[in-house]
């Protein structure tokens, strides 16, 4: 019994028989053609650290792992549901109005400190 091939196998097996048949056209011989192109390790790095530097640049938030008890966790998904609102927009208005209490805590740090004070993670 002949063994199935995955759908990204077959697919592979398609793209090879296409650029193949390509080659044949052109009169090529497809044994001799390198179809596979692979850049360099380097080029593979600057190109994944420019793209960690864009996603960096473009974010809109930071995440933060928070730790709750689980009664805490629980009643947040039970209000969650009831008021169609996400979670995370639940814990955002209610750490933006400890922060507004707390303002004034806040720009005396920076005043000692800097704007940051924190390394980015």
């Amino acid at each position: 019994m002949a063994a199935k091939k995955s759908f990204k196998g077959s697919l592979q097996a398609e793209k090879e028989a296409a650029a193949e048949a390509f080659l044949s056209q052109l009169g090529r011989d497809p044994e001799k053609v390198n179809l596979e192109f692979k850049p360099e390790k380097e080029e593979r790095e600057a190109e994944k650290a420019w793209r960690r530097e864009e996603k960096l640049k473009n974010r809109k938030t930071d995440r933060l792992n928070l730790t709750l008890p689980p009664h805490m966790k629980d009643d947040l998904r039970i209000l969650s549901y009831i008021e169609r609102r996400a979670a995370t927009q639940i814990i955002n208005e209610l750490v933006g109005e400890y922060l507004d209490k707390h303002r004034d805590k806040i720009n005396q740090y920076k005043e000692l400190f800097g704007d940051g004070g924190f390394d980015d993670e």
